[in-house]
């Protein structure tokens, strides 16, 4: 058994990342409800995702690490959310 460095282990979790991304940058997205059970939802995010729900704003940046999030602006204020928070809007 192989013993992976601190370094290689960041390049996986990169790679995998950039598998699962398919928001792009102009993207309409629609903030998802927050969990009211709380069963999957942290209570920090339960209140952040909370006053951003049901609002649709469109994707300005992605940053890539660990876990892939993108800044979403709202027609004068921005918000940072994780891939699983937003739901892809057809733009009409």
């Amino acid at each position: 058994m192989n013993q992976l460095t601190i370094f290689e282990f960041v390049e996986l979790e990169e790679e995998k990342v950039q598998i699962t991304e398919n928001y792009k940058v102009n993207a309409l997205v629609k903030v998802k409800l927050p969990s009211a059970a709380l069963e999957n939802t942290q209570l920090e995010d339960y209140y952040y995702l909370r006053d951003f729900a049901n609002k649709t704003g469109r994707i300005i940046s992605i940053h890539l690490g660990l876990k892939i999030c993108y800044t979403v602006d709202f027609g004068g204020y921005q918000g940072i959310f994780y891939h699983n928070d937003l739901i892809h809007k057809i733009d009409s």
